[in-house]
């Protein structure tokens, strides 16, 4: 049992992050710097891995749904995009312009009379990013769809497998190291106390948002009909529970479709959509990304994007849904290199949003188990007449 705790990613995080408070008044600014460059060679690490990663999960995803019935596919990967696109823009819009109520513009702020530098800078390229991995893989796996090749297939396999091999075995040992390069540099530099001042206001407000936007798509999804919809609920009991504690979508797959087989009475359906969404689908994500990304901005002060850049980065956001990579953070880690790419984020901010991110896991994805058993019958009511045809 005690074994199977520590390793937990979740717990040595937590483990990191108490040793990192207590730690940082004794190491120095030295040895500070020094922790600092471990996780900035990491995070090169990850970035330079990150375009092959994206590459490889679009490349075999586009593969599948394009050999599949197409008129289904489409429309039902049009719908869940546009939901992941809509939790994500309510969780920023939302904390946008609630932040001045309960927030304080700029209460995160660097001691200038610190500077806490990475000893080991390595330049990457432009060209070399989780995006044009992305786009690459999205426009080969659509090409290579038309080829009717078995072995294709079995090479798109054998490289996701790999790819997970990889990250399995060398990024999530190496988290807690990453995170607390970055956690002794912002507690040195004064920035988690006023982190841990506003973020107890964030998570409880994520929660709430999140609770209602999935309850209002749950009437929504039943007509308005509050017992149909009270009866949803309790069967989802089960795997919003089992979600919350093991942080894994594909873990609660079959009490999730077990429950969407009761609220939709339709076998077929539900073992159509309900693995099909288990990991492009993800309202928890949407909501809590869009939520911390917006805190972010406004406790830093940092330059709000523009409309155009926002949907660009959203556009990219949406791609990655096919990306994650099926392990712990997989999604946080595609997204955080776009944060400084295309929203100016710092190496500071990418390193905050990583680290919240990943201790909100559990939340994340009680929310996209939620969303998934709601979706399920939402789009059955949407598509019914398609699926008759």
């Amino acid at each position: 049992m005690f074994k199977q705790l520590l390793s937990n990613t979740i717990f040595q995080i937590i483990i990191v992050l108490i040793a990192g408070y207590i730690l940082t008044p004794y190491m120095g600014q030295e040895g500070v710097a020094w922790a600092y460059t471990a996780s900035t060679i990491i995070k090169t690490g990850l970035v330079i891995l990150l375009p092959v990663i994206t590459f490889t999960y679009m490349f075999g995803s586009m593969l599948k749904f394009a050999r599949s019935s197409p008129g289904l596919i489409i429309s039902v990967l049009t719908s869940l995009q546009i939901s992941n696109v809509l939790a994500f823009a309510i969780g920023f819009f939302a904390l946008k312009w609630t932040a001045p109520y309960f927030l304080t513009a700029g209460s995160i702020c660097l001691n200038q009379t610190v500077d806490i530098s990475s000893h080991i800078n390595i330049p990457i390229p432009s060209f070399w990013s989780p995006a044009n991995g992305m786009l690459s893989g999205f426009i080969f796996g659509i090409i290579f769809s038309f080829i009717k090749s078995s072995g294709i297939l079995r090479l798109s396999e054998s490289l996701k497998k790999t790819i997970g091999n990889i990250l399995s075995k060398a990024l999530i040992p190496v988290l807690p190291i990453f995170i607390f390069g970055f956690f002794v540099k912002m507690r040195f530099e004064g920035t988690i106390e006023a982190l841990m001042a506003g973020y107890s206001k964030i998570f409880i407000f994520v929660t709430l948002l999140l609770f209602i936007y999935l309850g209002i798509l749950l009437i929504i999804s039943h007509s308005f009909n509050f017992r149909s919809a009270w009866r949803h609920v309790k069967c989802m009991i089960t795997p919003l529970l089992t979600g919350f504690t093991t942080m894994s979508s594909m873990a609660t797959l079959p009490f999730t479709l077990a429950c969407t087989k009761e609220a939709l009475e339709n076998d077929d359906y539900s073992d159509f959509i309900i693995p099909f969404t288990a990991g492009v689908h993800m309202v928890g994500d949407g909501i809590i990304f869009g939520v911390t990304i917006a805190a972010l901005i406004y406790m830093y002060s940092a330059c709000e994007p523009s409309l155009a850049v926002l949907s660009l980065f959203t556009f990219y956001y949406m791609l990655s849904k096919f990306s994650a990579a099926g392990v712990p953070a997989g999604t946080t880690a595609i997204v955080m290199p776009m944060l400084g790419q295309y929203l100016g984020f710092s190496e500071e901010m990418m390193g905050i949003f990583f680290s919240v991110c990943v201790l909100q896991d559990c939340l994340i994805t009680t929310g996209n188990v939620g969303g998934n058993c709601i979706f399920a019958k939402l789009s059955f009511n949407f598509f019914r007449g398609l699926m008759k045809k």
